[in-house]
């Protein structure tokens, strides 16, 4: 396997936005990659590279696990929201049962990241980038519920007028 070198180069993104993963178009020659051994100057950098490549193949990831010390991250783990396999609780009296459905089907895409204390480089460990038992369905950045979010514009008007304690009627 050829890993590609990223000691001496950092992903840099202007992070100024925090709604980022809104109104974001690709293009053909920005197709996102992670790959292991790619280092990020933030968490904030490597949280929005996550969102973009999600977004970017059509599907939601979530953090599954993480671990700090004190105020600082030191690892991270990214699923996909399909992670894990859904256990059925039914009961043996029928009137007991209920029809349930699980978003737990078994994806198995994962990303490890960890800042250790000695580097202090935010790096990617180890990646499972495989989509299994489910269809990534183009219409999920417009339905999933990760991707709905009011406007910038919006957010800063509820801001000020509850700051203001103003209704919208005055």
């Amino acid at each position: 396997m050829n890993i590609p070198a990223f000691e001496n180069e950092f992903v840099n993104y202007d992070i100024s936005d925090r709604n980022e993963h809104q109104n974001v178009e690709f293009k053909d020659q920005e197709k996102l990659e992670i790959v292991f051994g790619l280092i990020f100057k933030t968490w904030e950098q490597l949280d929005r590279h996550i969102r973009m490549y999600t977004k970017q193949n059509s599907f939601v990831s979530i953090i599954t696990c993480f671990e700090s010390d004190d105020i600082t991250r030191r690892r991270y783990r990214y699923a996909c929201k399909h992670q894990g396999i859904g256990h059925s609780k039914k009961t043996a009296i029928l009137e007991n049962q209920k029809q349930a459905y699980t978003k737990r089907l078994g994806c198995k895409w994962l990303v490890n990241a960890s800042c250790p204390k000695k580097t202090k480089k935010i790096k990617i460990n180890s990646c499972y980038l495989e989509y299994c038992n489910h269809k990534i369905h183009p219409d999920t950045i417009n339905f999933a519920l990760y991707y709905q979010q009011f406007p910038n514009e919006v957010k800063q008007e509820i801001k000020y007028y509850t700051s203001k304690g103003l209704s919208m009627q005055t």
